[in-house]
């Protein structure tokens, strides 16, 4: 079933020569697509690189060196707050 362009596979086949050419280009051209970032990505990438003004100005420090004295009070409580749980848990008051 070979027609004159074609040429015979290993196993018999025929294989087309015209129809393995389109197949090669068509996967070059999905591999071309793929691999371009086109300009969604090129904008993310622009971004990272240099932030906005806003995103600069609106940061704030850790809790910590913000306020120190309710960061350990906030830590306290909780920290008091799991010791009783903890205790409660113990004497079989919490099941």
């Amino acid at each position: 079933m070979a027609t004159e362009g074609d040429q015979v596979g290993p196993v018999g086949w025929s294989i087309s020569t015209e129809r393995t050419q389109s197949c090669q280009a068509s996967a070059n051209e999905s591999r071309t697509t793929a691999a371009d970032p086109g300009p969604v990505a090129s904008a993310f990438v622009h971004d990272l690189q240099s932030p906005a003004a806003q995103h600069l100005v609106d940061q704030r420090g850790p809790w910590i060196e913000r306020d120190p004295v309710r960061f350990w009070q906030g830590l306290s409580l909780a920290l008091a707050l799991l010791v009783l749980l903890l205790v409660a848990r113990l004497s079989g008051v919490l099941g």
